[in-house]
């Protein structure tokens, strides 16, 4: 048995007619459970800050509630594009409730206990294919586990990839953590302005000026 990745048909890019700079990569996004909404990529949006970040970073307006359609023209102003690193989880049962339940948590920590099993988007090829790619940014801390991933992506060279913080809702227990560390209590802070504090130097290094200017 197998779960595929929800949009597997994007994930070579074949979306793209325009020459992207800004390569974006996240994990996996399932084909099932049928509670997965996501009509695109960062598409459960009750959960994933990412329409709410990127766009305001770049062109100073949310598209938290937008369509695939206005994401897409999006990436296409800003020269940027967007994939995922696994194709497909080749051991995954529809029918077994363990798997099911694996997936519903959308959770990287559970899905790379079974990284044998995946089979991975080539993200040399994409390289490759759009050699106007200039950087190339990960949606997570790129830590050991998913070191070895990308290896079998094709990259060997690991300082080619920046890290972006997660737009995940693991950034709300990050936020309140900050402000307790930082001793701001009085200091609103909200968890989209969080990850753009957190974003915008990564970006800024690479010549792309936010339109949000947020100091962490």
């Amino acid at each position: 048995m197998t779960c595929k990745h929800k949009f597997c048909t994007d994930l070579d890019l074949s979306y793209v007619d325009y020459e992207p700079e800004i390569l974006i990569v996240g994990t996996f996004n399932p084909e099932w459970p049928k509670a997965n909404y996501a009509e695109w990529f960062y598409g459960r949006t009750d959960a994933n800050y990412f329409w709410d970040v990127l766009p305001r970073m770049f062109e100073g307006k949310s598209l938290l509630t937008a369509t695939p359609e206005e994401w897409k023209d999006f990436c296409k102003r800003n020269k940027i594009a967007i994939t995922d690193l696994i194709k497909e989880v080749t051991t995954f049962n529809q029918k077994n409730e363990e798997d099911k339940a694996v997936l519903a948590t959308y959770g990287d920590k559970a899905l790379i206990e079974n990284e044998k099993d995946f089979i991975y988007n080539s993200i040399s090829d994409l390289i490759t294919k759009f050699p106007s790619i200039k950087h190339i940014y990960f949606t997570r801390k790129l830590d050991s586990n998913w070191k070895a991933v990308w290896g079998e992506c094709g990259i060997k060279n690991l300082a080619t990839i920046n890290e972006l913080y997660t737009p995940s809702r693991y950034a709300s227990y990050a936020t309140s953590k900050w402000r307790k560390e930082i001793g701001k209590y009085e200091k609103p802070m909200s968890i989209p302005d969080f990850i753009i504090g957190k974003w915008r130097p990564v970006f800024e290094k690479h010549g792309y000026n936010s339109k949000i200017k947020i100091e962490l």
